[in-house]
């Protein structure tokens, strides 16, 4: 895949990168997807095989080569997934890897939710910028996780917005009251900064994160809470040892 067209966060600037926690059978993803967390992430399944859930806390996206690595390793190993946090962009391209995906039980649901929009060019001087190629591979994963269900129509407008703040926010039907009988928000990116999607974009009636295919368990998971996680995974490294020839 060409790494260099697949951006996928909302915004080019840097944030805070990536953790992983791993606490007990549940592993822990937190921060923007940097491009290097593929192989600590290889690295934390395979020493523990304890390990079957996939937490996604609050998280902007980033890179997304490596948010589809992620989102394959998930899929392959047949782990679950739950969105216990702002889960934006390539940040649900690994949750959708997940043989089962599920919303965390919430104490405030309206912080917890799956951000969709298209895949753009890295560019700090044209943030808008799309990446065809990425968001047809987007488009691709997102079908197939999805087994079809996604509605095609609502799929490329989100996928191909003009604006990287274009986002589709799906919300969890049931634990989500603050707008009644609607948790599906499409916003085009014109909306006043730090406005909510509930508050000023388009409601979308009769569907919701399970009719699309998005979130496919109806168990919400209690997950452990972030101030009880230990600190972060420090990936091995090897000390460097110079050749003596």
């Amino acid at each position: 895949m060409k790494r260099a067209l697949l951006a996928l966060a909302l915004l080019p600037a840097l944030a805070q990168a990536m953790e992983l926690r791993l606490a007990g059978n549940e592993l822990h993803l937190r921060g923007q997807v940097m491009a290097f967390e593929f192989g600590p992430f290889r690295e934390l399944l395979a020493g523990h095989p304890e390990v079957d859930t996939i937490v996604l806390r609050d998280s902007p996206g980033g890179d997304g080569w490596t948010a589809f690595r992620i989102g394959e390793a998930i899929r392959d190993a047949g782990l679950r997934t739950v969105v216990a946090g702002r889960c934006y962009s390539a940040c649900t391209l690994i949750f959708l890897g997940g043989k089962s995906r599920h919303f965390a039980k919430a104490a405030r649901p309206e912080t917890v939710f799956l951000g969709f929009h298209g895949a753009f060019v890295d560019d700090v001087f044209d943030p808008n910028a799309p990446s065809q190629y990425g968001r047809t591979q987007v488009r691709a994963w997102i079908i197939a996780r999805t087994e079809g269900r996604i509605d095609r129509e609502l799929l490329d407008r989100f996928v191909r917005g003009e604006r990287r703040a274009a986002i589709l926010y799906a919300f969890d039907p049931l634990q989500f009251t603050l707008d009644y009988g609607f948790s599906l928000y499409y916003c085009d990116g014109s909306e006043p900064r730090g406005s909510t999607p509930y508050s000023e974009c388009e409601r979308l009636a009769g569907r919701d994160a399970f009719s699309l295919g998005f979130v496919n368990a109806e168990e919400r998971v209690g997950v452990r809470p972030q101030r009880s996680l230990p600190p972060p995974y420090q990936p091995k490294r090897e000390p460097y040892r110079f050749r003596s020839d």
